[in-house]
């Protein structure tokens, strides 16, 4: 059930933050609740995760039920300090736009383009969050023993929701797809020149990180049913 209810509250609070992000004084607080929201659902899920196939954490070692939440809770430490320290005029983001030809979708013109950036720690943050989305393979030889025949289900779930968060974030990051398309007005169908972009490459990356979660959580049942 917290795995469940702070799964919603990560999406919750990560709509909220990108409702708010063009706004550059509310913004800075909330891009806050949105690392509390990642490394709350990082913690509380993986180790809900290492528990269903662990049969409760029965003889685990107290440093590897530690190890997950020491670990989120001092990335938290370090990016809501860096965010307090550092001066909201440095981390603000507004990128200029070239004037778009009628035929073509107005991304980034208003909104898209605004934003609070962790500049030289973005990597940073999205390499170590990746790591920790992992924490869940070390424990595959307890898992083939405990599941049984059912445990190559469950890892071939886990296996392919973190693919797609892989895959999300090489789309959004390195790629940007589908950004340059849409700017060339190759992808008519995700555009409206009144409207603007139905989603960028971070929207596509929620949705990414949406069927994720759902094959995580699919995974976890299977195991708790076992």
């Amino acid at each position: 059930p917290a795995a469940a209810f702070v799964t919603a509250l990560v999406f919750f609070v990560s709509a909220f933050y990108h409702i708010t992000a063009p706004d550059k004084d509310i913004a800075k607080v909330t891009r806050v609740l949105d690392y509390v929201g990642i490394y709350l659902g990082l913690t509380v899920n993986q180790s809900a995760d290492v528990a269903a196939v662990t049969n409760g954490f029965r003889d685990v070692p107290i440093e590897t039920i530690l190890d997950l939440p020491i670990a989120c809770g001092l990335l938290l430490l370090f990016f809501v300090w860096r965010r307090v320290r550092t001066d909201g005029d440095v981390t603000w983001i507004e990128e200029d736009s070239e004037p778009v030809p009628e035929d073509r979708c107005t991304l980034g013109r208003p909104l898209f383009s605004r934003a609070h950036s962790d500049l030289h720690h973005g990597t940073a943050r999205s390499s170590t969050s990746l790591i920790l989305s992992a924490a869940y393979f070390l424990v595959t030889p307890v898992a083939i023993v405990t599941l049984g025949n059912l445990s190559p289900t469950v890892l071939g779930l886990q296996i392919a929701s973190f693919s797609l968060l892989i895959l999300g974030m090489v789309l959004d990051r390195a790629l940007g797809f589908p950004d340059d398309l849409l700017r060339k007005g190759k992808l008519t169908c995700l555009s409206s020149r009144s409207l603007g972009c139905i989603f960028n490459s971070h929207g596509l990356w929620h949705v990414f990180a949406l069927v994720s979660a759902a094959l995580a959580l699919t995974a976890r049942e299977l195991a708790l049913q076992r």
